[in-house]
């Protein structure tokens, strides 16, 4: 009895504060449910920038090495983790748009145009001297991301030419490209198209998976994934669940392994709005789905998938800002800051840039602290 009595008093005055959560909790708004407890793994820190054009290619080499690319014919390359930038000139390209580049050591870098000429230029000296790689002669052809399986094979791709995609690849680290055979290379609608935004629009896989993501509509309304087992030859493709349009669709996309793939984007003339900017795959590429409530803040433009140690995270990017996921990309919260176009990670180390000339480097939160 005495027991009892005891415990029914803990219970009465614990009753008034239980009251008290319980009302707070049911008035907040969902998002802020998970601010009350979860954290997020880092952030970006921005650093002087040289430059202000736009930045929408970066290549991350190590916590020390990065190049990187954008408008205006712009290659910046440091090696110090970010200290000074050195820039970089290739002749006559004051009019080309650097969007995707990858770098493989501080000496050798691969670098693509975005738009005309449709060309690739690569350098094994750290810049000072480049040759053009590869250049398509259509005027029509429009190179959208390339990716490397490792420091010899790569491949990347253009919007389409007489309706199939143009693939290109690389067996000598991106010196010299040969392009597919456009009998096997993907049949798109005239309307299909990628998106230049981040370079991530195509990602690469272990035992020759490659993945392709592409804006504008489909036959049923919404944008594609096509997928590759045998590096790049024969193509199948599956219908996310993101609109196409002209201005929307895939812009970047990632696969944690052959099977389960993120894919981010939606309208950058509505960066604000929600719908249709996240779809998951659990079947490679086949099928696709958007899980509820994501909440995932609006259009975003490049994804990645850093780890540390154990730890898994997804981080997405936009213009008007970044959110993280711990949990595959079901679900999403904010991170501080400002907005980017385009991430790279490399053994931990990460950096991104933006709008303005802007850059950043990421610090995990253990490093804040």
């Amino acid at each position: 009895m005495k027991i009892h009595k005891i415990q029914s008093q803990r219970k009465q005055r614990l009753t008034p504060l239980a009251i008290l959560i319980a009302c707070c909790w049911a008035i907040l708004p969902p998002w802020n449910h998970g601010q009350l407890w979860a954290q997020a793994p880092g952030e970006w820190q921005p650093i002087s920038s040289p430059v202000t054009a736009s930045l929408r290619g970066v290549s991350a080499v190590s916590d020390q090495v990065v190049w990187i690319g954008g408008g205006q014919g712009t290659i910046l390359r440091s090696t110090n983790g970010g200290k000074q930038f050195q820039a970089l000139k290739i002749p006559n390209s004051e009019e080309m748009d650097f969007r995707d580049l990858k770098a493989f050591d501080a000496e050798t870098c691969s670098v693509m145009v975005a738009g005309q000429p449709a060309r690739f230029y690569h350098t094994s000296n750290g810049g000072q001297t480049w040759s053009v790689a590869y250049e398509h002669p259509s005027k029509a052809a429009f190179f959208d991301a390339m990716a490397f399986w490792d420091e010899r094979r790569g491949i990347a791709f253009s919007d389409a030419l007489e309706g199939r995609l143009i693939i290109i690849s690389t067996v000598d680290g991106g010196r010299t490209w040969t392009q597919h055979s456009s009998e096997l290379s993907p049949r798109v609608s005239a309307k299909e198209h990628g998106y230049a935004a981040s370079g991530t629009c195509l990602t690469v896989g272990s035992e020759g998976q490659v993945w392709i993501g592409l804006g504008g509509p489909s036959e049923n309304g919404n944008s594609r994934v096509f997928h590759s087992t045998d590096f790049g030859q024969n193509w199948q493709s599956g219908t996310t669940t993101l609109k196409g349009s002209e201005s929307a669709g895939v812009f970047s996309l990632i696969f944690l392994n052959s099977d389960q793939g993120i894919a981010v984007g939606g309208d950058y003339r509505e960066t604000a709005a929600t719908e249709s900017v996240l779809s998951l795959s659990e079947d490679g590429g086949r099928t696709w789905a958007t899980p509820q409530n994501h909440q995932l803040r609006g259009f975003r433009s490049s994804i990645v998938a850093p780890s540390r140690g154990k730890e898994q995270v997804l981080l997405t990017c936009g213009p008007d800002g970044c959110d993280f996921s711990v949990d595959g990309g079901k679900s999403w919260k904010a991170l501080k800051g400002q907005g980017y176009h385009a991430m790279d990670f490399t053994q931990g180390s990460g950096w991104a840039v933006g709008a303005d000339g802007r850059i950043a480097r990421w610090i995990w939160k253990d490093a804040v602290e």
